[in-house]
């Protein structure tokens, strides 16, 4: 099965647990962890400006020490979580966002996973690319040997995002995992 990936079936929150490799309780631990360093002040709750001040601390987007580029993560956020318009994301909220999201991803990785071995490889990559118009002269350079899902990041908050970076088992920490992410 190449990189440990479940085969192709109709995606579930238990597939993406075993591509994971995480039990429930570890993805809930790594999702509370999230959640809780954009609510530094134990609030319960995220407002625009906590997820601004997170954005700013991981330097997201890219290179960015805070401005338009934070805020507007910041809104994207709001907009995606924030069920009852009032300003704020609770936890609860949060976790069905980050469950949406990662079933999500879940089912573009398995579309883009032509093989069904678990793994991208670069010529499937490569397709995928091609195939949403998103392939320049260097592209081929940026591919990595393969990807697992079990190395990439579920803390999207653009639905046009592909991690193009990491290989196989690839442990990172969380800032480097949001700025693969977020665009």
């Amino acid at each position: 099965m190449g990189c440990g990936g479940p085969g192709r079936a109709a995606a579930t929150m238990e597939h993406v647990l075993l591509a994971l490799r995480e039990t429930e309780a570890e993805r809930e631990a790594r999702i509370r962890g999230v959640f809780g360093f954009f609510d530094a002040a134990g609030r319960g709750h995220l407002d625009h400006a906590q997820i601004v001040a997170g954005l700013v601390v991981l330097r997201v987007p890219e290179g960015t020490t805070g401005g338009a580029g934070a805020e507007d993560y910041a809104r994207a956020l709001l907009r995606a979580c924030d069920r009852d318009r009032d300003g704020r994301v609770g936890y609860d909220d949060f976790r069905r966002y980050m469950d949406d999201k990662e079933l999500e991803l879940y089912r573009i990785f398995q579309a883009i996973d032509v093989e069904h071995n678990g793994c991208i490889l670069p010529e499937e990559l490569w397709h995928a690319l091609v195939k949403a118009g998103n392939c320049n002269a260097t592209a081929p350079r940026l591919i990595p040997s393969s990807l697992c899902f079990a190395s990439t990041i579920f803390l999207p908050f653009s639905d046009s995002s592909i991690p193009l970076h990491h290989s196989c088992n690839t442990r990172m920490g969380l800032s480097e995992r949001v700025r693969l992410w977020i665009k």
